[in-house]
């Protein structure tokens, strides 16, 4: 017959039991939480991808000023540098950030088909909620200085500035959605500049159409000669 201090014994050891099993998690809580919170920059390493090259010579029609140049990124800055190169280099770097990151899981979309130059950062699929890897990649854009190449440029971008000095083409369509959008531009028929949350910040020489629009920021504009209409819609 069990005795009358069994079920106090039993109580006690449960509870020494609950007791070790809340420290045990608190213990875990407390080592793991700060490492899945740091890991993402505490693990981050930078690397230039492989760069490329391309003819920036006439379109198959012939005619000068129709060569197109489309490039696209998600997180990331976007440079344009002018040079007295006939080509188009793409360079730049790829940051990886988080314990299992891999900077070969970023690829790109290279082409340039009868003179439209493609240049598109392709991001993997984020997996899970902590402990995920997150990927930015810098692309700098080499393109002729000469005014009589390129028909249009557009740059699009989601998370990162972009700078493009010294523009001289048709038209030219230059956005992102979190990010500054710096431009100088020469001679064009058709600018339009946009972000989300960011400044709009552009000098033009002579433009027809100029349209720059921003939700959270500011617009600061330098128009020396306009032969058209002007936009410019901020906060």
């Amino acid at each position: 017959m069990p005795s009358p201090t069994q079920p106090s014994t039993v109580r006690r050891s449960s509870l020494n039991r609950l007791i070790l099993i809340v420290l045990i998690v608190g213990v875990v809580v407390a080592v793991v939480l700060p490492y899945m919170f740091a890991t993402p920059t505490a693990y981050a390493s930078a690397k230039k991808f492989m760069p490329y090259s391309t003819p920036a010579s006439e379109s198959s029609n012939g005619q000068s000023g129709s060569i197109s140049m489309e490039v696209v990124d998600v997180n990331g800055e976007i440079t344009m540098v002018p040079w007295n190169q006939a080509s188009v280099l793409f360079n730049g770097t790829v940051t990886a950030r988080g314990f299992s990151a891999s900077h070969d899981t970023v690829s790109f979309v290279v082409s340039n088909s009868s003179g439209a130059i493609v240049f598109k950062a392709l991001f993997p699929s984020p997996v899970g909620f902590f402990l995920f890897p997150s990927y930015s990649v810098d692309i700098n854009v080499y393109f002729p200085s000469s005014s009589n190449i390129f028909g249009s440029i557009q740059v699009t971008d989601t998370n990162g500035n972009i700078d493009a000095p010294t523009l001289s083409v048709t038209s030219i369509k230059l956005g992102t959605t979190n990010g500054n959008v710096h431009a100088s531009i020469g001679f064009t028929r058709s600018v339009t500049l946009t972000t989300t949350s960011g400044g709009v910040d552009f000098t033009c020489l002579e433009c027809v159409d100029a349209t720059a629009t921003t939700t959270n920021g500011g617009i600061t504009a330098r128009l020396s000669t306009v032969n058209g209409s002007i936009s410019i819609t901020g906060s």
